[in-house]
Protein backbone atom coordinates (compact mmCIF):
# COMPACT_ATOMS: atom_id res chain seq x y z
CA UNK A 1 0.00 0.00 0.00
CA UNK A 2 2.78 2.50 0.37
CA UNK A 3 4.51 1.72 -2.87
CA UNK A 4 1.11 2.71 -4.55
CA UNK A 5 0.96 6.29 -2.38
CA UNK A 6 4.61 6.68 -2.98
CA UNK A 7 3.57 6.60 -6.53
CA UNK A 8 0.57 8.76 -6.54
CA UNK A 9 2.75 11.16 -4.68
CA UNK A 10 5.46 11.03 -7.59
CA UNK A 11 2.51 11.14 -10.64
CA UNK A 12 1.06 14.49 -8.56
CA UNK A 13 4.33 16.09 -8.57
CA UNK A 14 3.87 16.19 -4.81
CA UNK A 15 7.44 14.16 -4.46
CA UNK A 16 10.49 14.09 -7.05
CA UNK A 17 11.83 10.33 -7.22
CA UNK A 18 15.60 11.92 -7.02
CA UNK A 19 14.56 12.96 -3.75
CA UNK A 20 12.89 9.50 -2.33
CA UNK A 21 15.29 7.77 -3.79
CA UNK A 22 18.34 9.97 -1.69
CA UNK A 23 15.99 9.31 1.50
CA UNK A 24 15.94 5.51 1.06
CA UNK A 25 19.29 5.42 0.81
CA UNK A 26 20.45 7.13 3.68
CA UNK A 27 17.56 5.34 5.58
CA UNK A 28 19.10 1.54 4.52
CA UNK A 29 22.30 3.23 5.81
CA UNK A 30 21.19 4.22 9.03
CA UNK A 31 19.39 0.71 9.09
CA UNK A 32 22.48 -1.46 8.21
CA UNK A 33 24.73 0.14 11.03
CA UNK A 34 22.13 -0.50 13.55
CA UNK A 35 21.76 -4.15 12.02
CA UNK A 36 25.53 -4.49 12.69
CA UNK A 37 25.17 -3.47 16.17
CA UNK A 38 22.58 -5.76 17.08
CA UNK A 39 23.26 -9.41 18.98
CA UNK A 40 21.16 -12.22 17.73
CA UNK A 41 20.61 -15.48 19.52
CA UNK A 42 21.89 -18.50 18.22
CA UNK A 43 19.09 -21.13 18.54
CA UNK A 44 21.18 -23.75 16.93
CA UNK A 45 19.82 -27.22 17.96
CA UNK A 46 23.35 -28.60 17.79
CA UNK A 47 24.48 -26.79 21.45
CA UNK A 48 21.42 -27.96 23.08
CA UNK A 49 22.09 -30.95 25.87
CA UNK A 50 19.61 -33.38 24.93
CA UNK A 51 19.89 -37.29 25.05
CA UNK A 52 20.52 -39.18 22.43
CA UNK A 53 18.94 -42.10 21.10
CA UNK A 54 20.32 -44.48 18.68
CA UNK A 55 19.19 -47.87 16.80
CA UNK A 56 21.15 -49.99 18.79
CA UNK A 57 18.26 -48.94 21.71
CA UNK A 58 16.94 -52.44 23.65
CA UNK A 59 13.03 -53.00 21.82
CA UNK A 60 11.55 -52.71 25.09
CA UNK A 61 12.74 -49.08 24.44
CA UNK A 62 10.74 -48.59 21.71
CA UNK A 63 7.33 -50.74 23.10
CA UNK A 64 7.17 -47.66 25.31
CA UNK A 65 6.63 -45.70 22.67
CA UNK A 66 3.09 -44.76 21.27
CA UNK A 67 2.09 -46.50 17.97
CA UNK A 68 -0.58 -44.16 16.86
CA UNK A 69 -1.92 -40.63 18.29
CA UNK A 70 -6.08 -40.40 18.90
CA UNK A 71 -8.10 -37.86 17.97
CA UNK A 72 -9.75 -35.47 20.29
CA UNK A 73 -11.87 -37.00 22.89
CA UNK A 74 -10.82 -40.90 21.92
CA UNK A 75 -9.68 -42.47 25.16
CA UNK A 76 -5.74 -42.55 25.81
CA UNK A 77 -4.08 -45.59 24.75
CA UNK A 78 -0.56 -46.87 24.20
CA UNK A 79 1.25 -49.59 22.75
CA UNK A 80 1.99 -51.44 25.39
CA UNK A 81 -1.81 -51.60 26.62
CA UNK A 82 -0.45 -49.75 29.87
CA UNK A 83 -2.98 -47.52 29.60
CA UNK A 84 -6.73 -48.48 28.19
CA UNK A 85 -10.17 -47.09 27.98
CA UNK A 86 -8.56 -43.91 30.05
CA UNK A 87 -7.34 -45.11 33.30
CA UNK A 88 -3.92 -45.14 34.45
CA UNK A 89 -3.43 -48.32 36.01
CA UNK A 90 -0.22 -48.94 38.28
CA UNK A 91 1.98 -51.76 37.88
CA UNK A 92 3.51 -53.52 41.28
Amino acid sequence: MANIDLLKEILNNNLLASDELLRLRAKEVELGSELDMMTVSDFSVGKLDLPQISEDQPEEFFANVPSEVNEMGDETKRASDQFEDGDFDAED
